[in-house]
């Protein structure tokens, strides 16, 4: 959570939260691959597509893989290339301290985190681990109980989708984003750390989640995204 630099363009009385995600990139189907590689097709392979067109696009999904038709597909047949992303880490820094916490809170107006504004979960103390639903019956699962309750019930558990939702994966001319963060997240990650007033800087705006969760929480928003192919979605997202 940095204060604004001068030279960067901004006001010292602007107050601006910095906030960046990564997302993990989908597994490739190996085998299907090769054969796409070789020039062949499989004639039983089933992919079935949405009937959602328009700027949000239409969504694909492979209802089967298919029989591999080369050999070398068939060696390396249900082979992928990442595994299912059940951890993402989410870093939270900001610059050096102008002096003490006090002094620059009171200065810049940026080095504290609202922990009131982030409450959940019975207005539980935000952590530095979250779950969705989902997960937390998972966890409870392979735990048991622990003091005459379930192991759930001693961490926050966020209540949104542990991936977003159609309606939250914008699509414009055929272009789609395959990192999209679940909007409910980063709205929660981006009231964390900007201050009443702020704005949020968001150097990798991608398919504009952040935009759309900071300009929701009620954030002035600075977004860049050197994709230009990118743009359409953004915009997509703010006409909604």
């Amino acid at each position: 959570m940095p204060h604004p630099e001068e030279n960067a363009g901004f006001e010292i009385r602007d107050q601006i939260a910095w906030l960046h995600t990564t997302g993990m990139p989908k597994s490739m189907d190996l085998s299907h691959a090769i054969d796409k590689h070789q020039g062949v097709q499989r004639t039983d392979r089933i992919v079935q597509q949405s009937e959602h067109e328009g700027v949000l696009g239409a969504t694909r999904t492979v209802l089967s893989r298919g029989t591999p038709v080369t050999e070398d597909a068939a060696r390396w047949e249900g082979w992928g290339t990442a595994l299912r992303p059940a951890f993402e880490p989410i870093i939270i820094a900001r610059k050096p301290l102008d002096g003490s916490i006090v002094g620059n809170v009171l200065e810049h107006g940026v080095g504290g985190i609202n922990i009131d504004g982030t409450r959940f979960a019975g207005d539980r103390w935000p952590t530095n681990v979250a779950f969705d639903a989902a997960q937390a019956d998972a966890l409870d699962v392979l735990t048991g109980t622990w003091q005459e309750g379930s192991l759930s019930r001693k961490f926050p558990i966020f209540r949104f989708e542990h991936k977003p939702s159609p309606g939250e994966r914008p699509r414009a001319y055929g272009i789609s984003h395959t990192t999209v963060k679940p909007l409910a997240l980063l709205r929660w990650l981006v009231t964390l750390v900007t201050p009443v007033g702020g704005v949020v800087l968001e150097p990798f705006a991608g398919s504009g989640t952040t935009v759309e969760a900071a300009a929701a929480a009620g954030f002035r928003v600075v977004a860049i995204e050197k994709n230009t192919d990118y743009l359409p979605l953004i915009r997509s997202r703010m006409e909604q």
